[in-house]
């Protein structure tokens, strides 16, 4: 408790002296940006924090432009708010502060299209209650521990975002502590010095822990010191699909689900079928769909295992397609090992061929259908 608040006082002190800036007033160092607010030059270097956002539904916009530090300020903040609601932060180029962007109980806002580099501890450090923020399309390179995600900050979504070379030996270029139902969508993240990814409990493993969370569409390049992600203490119901990692640790007390993308095809040989019954079971849920005129049916999240107290359980995918009149097919069940889908090749097909309706019996003569378009000399 005392280093929250002596960290909290410190990040206020600035700001009784701090001009307001915005609209068309010049933001200087450490100003409060009060208004929407368009930089047209470059801002640095500072002495302590860049820009302070001091007011609800205001958006900088840095237009490519860059703020920097000189270096001297403890604790410093390319740019900070705190509880804030529906900020944007854009198009802004961050260098050499403590962290690039603090952000403390600061809701419904966007942080986009940043460059943050050479940060010491984080590029983007979200603490205690900000939730349902979008952290997109940003570059982070030789920041200390990347993105930061801390104490009940839930339901954000962190996408399309370049991390690179975060540089502490402990931790992830994406880490969370305490948090739930977070989503991590199409990044790409390279060569860490220890993990891409960590997860664990708040107050050194004595708070609650991360879960919920939802991992999809990330490339991981390169490799670290330790793990490519790191599950500790107690969190649970993280899931990871389609992420290209090479391994994990997941603690006793902790959970983690891996899977992939399944397509499933019905045809009979050589068209699609429409409106074949295609029902699938992956162990730990079922489903049955219609196939569309195109043969498939819904793409699915298959899991191909799950971390369970501290061992591995292998799930597996079964799938099986039918139709009036059809001979039905099916495929496995087996455990599904990587994405299995439409777009390279692999997907499940099922082939119902039909079942005669015909076959010359109690017929004397004649040229007949067979009832699956092959005629008959009865």
């Amino acid at each position: 408790m005392t280093l929250i608040v002596i960290s909290f006082t410190v990040l206020l002190a600035p700001s009784a002296i701090a001009a307001n800036c915005g609209g068309s007033t010049p933001c200087n160092c450490g100003d409060s940006v009060i208004e929407d607010y368009v930089m047209t030059s470059d801002l640095g270097p500072c002495p302590g924090t860049g820009l302070i956002m001091n007011a609800d539904g205001v958006t900088l916009d840095c237009a490519g432009h860059s703020i920097t530090t000189d270096g001297s300020g403890w604790l410093s903040q390319g740019v900070d708010s705190i509880g804030n609601d529906a900020i944007t932060v854009k198009n802004c180029v961050i260098d050499g502060f403590t962290n690039s962007i603090r952000v403390w109980y600061t809701t419904n806002s966007l942080f986009r299209n940043n460059t943050l580099t050479g940060s010491q501890y984080d590029g983007i450090w979200f603490y205690s209650g900000c939730d349902n923020n979008v952290i997109e399309g940003n570059n982070l390179s030789h920041t200390g521990n990347g993105i930061w995600i801390e104490i009940n900050s839930d339901n954000n979504t962190i996408r399309d975002n370049v991390i690179e070379d975060c540089v502490n030996g402990y931790g992830g270029c994406i880490n969370f502590l305490g948090v739930e139902h977070n989503r991590v969508i199409g990044n790409r993240i390279r060569d860490p010095a220890s993990s891409f990814v960590w997860l664990m409990n708040y107050w050194y493993m004595t708070g609650p822990g991360s879960n919920h969370n939802m991992f999809r569409d990330n490339v991981f390049v390169g490799s670290g010191s330790s793990e490519d992600v790191v599950v500790e203490g107690t969190s649970v119901n993280n899931t990871f699909i389609n992420v290209t990692m090479a391994s994990e640790s997941v603690a006793s007390g902790s959970e983690l689900f891996r899977g992939w993308y399944v397509d499933v095809m019905v045809d009979n040989g050589t068209d699609p079928v429409q409106g074949a019954t295609v029902d699938m079971d992956n162990e730990d849920w079922s489903s049955s769909e219609t196939t569309g005129l195109d043969g498939y049916a819904s793409r699915k999240c298959v899991t191909s295992y799950a971390y369970y107290g501290g061992t591995v359980a292998d799930k597996a995918f079964q799938a099986s397609a039918s139709k009036p009149g059809h001979i039905s097919d099916s495929w496995g069940p087996a455990q599904v090992t990587d994405n299995m889908v439409i777009g390279d090749g692999s997907a499940v097909v099922l082939s119902l061929s039909c079942t005669p309706t015909n076959d010359c019996t109690g017929l004397e003569c004649g040229h007949v259908d067979d009832g699956c378009g092959t005629m008959l000399d009865c």
